[in-house]
């Protein structure tokens, strides 16, 4: 009874901001989010080309086709009051279904379609030369206006970090939905913090890559990809490692926020996401970062089990005392493996 008085209440706060279009007579498609707060920007027509990833053969990138989308200003000195509205806003976006999208990466072109949600992804048979950071764009097909991303061309051996972003790098409060709830609405990119022993979690990256930190970071997480913007800035603020992100489907009304987060963890967005990166790096070995909180020691140890070799080391944050008993079987798992293991 209180979840559905919660998810009752959070609806009609989010329609106090936004305008929806009635649906009779209406095709889905043109149903729109006319926003009241005129002090906020929003895009027309945009694609939101999501940071790619790529052997010297092969390259996966993927993005999100938007009609509206709403453009926040990160300032550290925003109220609380703004932060929530702007908060609601980001998981209101008006997606383009199942509109042609054209891809352009190193002047060859390639053709995809926005599916359901707007998601759209390619992986692309390619050879690349260099390592490092690369620029690709996208427009819609029939016109000429560009969006730019970007996408990180890994060596195919040496290590490679893995790493959940709730409570093992952002204190999120996963395992709690009201207190999650709370700190996801009232802050921003500056005022979110980053968990207190991130600095332990940096030296053992470089004590499992000879001193140095890796090069090759991928930042997964069940979150929703309407965060990926503010994600973005968080890590620039706090100087952690520039990334690639996977998340997790996108939300367009904030009610889905709740009615999502059982169905989103059954997904195996995780397992896929770990599966898809040690298919593209046979030879590389991984660091996998998670925490307590959740299922990522679940998840670590099916990954051991389907692909030890792959495995350098497993890096547990433990977000209470009482979850050592957790982290028991798999670190008996890893050293049975000949994995490393670590908490911090």
């Amino acid at each position: 009874m209180k979840t559905l008085t919660l998810r009752l209440l959070l609806q009609k706060i989010s329609e106090r901001f936004f305008i929806r279009i009635p649906r009779n007579g209406i095709d889905d498609n043109q149903i729109d989010h006319r926003p009241i707060l005129k002090t906020e920007l929003t895009t027309l027509n945009t694609i939101l080309l999501h940071r790619g990833f790529g052997s010297k053969k092969k390259l996966f990138i993927c993005g999100h086709a938007f009609k509206k989308y709403p453009v926040r200003r990160h300032d550290r000195k925003r109220s609380k009051l703004r932060n929530i509205i702007n908060n609601i806003r980001r998981f209101a976006p008006t997606i383009f279904k199942n509109t042609e999208i054209t891809v352009s990466v190193r002047s060859k072109i390639f053709t995809t379609q926005s599916d359901e949600s707007g998601y759209f992804e390619l992986e692309i048979p390619i050879e690349h030369e260099r390592e490092g950071w690369h620029s690709y764009s996208a427009t819609f097909s029939g016109s000429d206006r560009e969006f730019h991303g970007e996408y990180y061309i890994a060596k195919d051996n040496g290590v490679g970090v893995i790493s959940d972003i709730d409570d093992s790098l952002l204190v999120s409060h996963s395992a709690y939905n009201l207190r999650k709830l709370y700190t996801l609405l009232v802050n921003n990119s500056h005022s979110r913090r980053a968990v207190s022993n991130i600095g332990e979690l940096e030296r053992i990256w470089q004590l499992e890559n000879r001193g140095n930190t890796p090069n090759f970071f991928v930042y997964l997480s069940n979150s929703e990809w309407n965060l990926y913007d503010f994600l973005i800035d968080f890590f620039d603020v706090n100087e952690l490692p520039r990334g690639v992100y996977l998340l997790n489907s996108i939300i367009t009304h904030f009610s889905e926020f709740f009615t999502k987060q059982g169905k989103k963890l059954h997904n195996n967005h995780k397992v896929k996401s770990i599966e898809r990166l040690i298919s593209y790096f046979p030879e590389k070995r991984w660091l996998l970062v998670g925490d307590t909180a959740q299922h990522d020691v679940n998840i670590f140890e099916s990954v051991i089990i389907a692909h030890p070799n792959a495995i350098q080391a497993i890096i547990v944050r433990e977000i209470k005392e009482k979850h050592e008993r957790k982290t028991a079987d798999i670190k008996k798992l890893s050293n049975e493996k000949n994995i490393r293991f670590y908490t911090y």
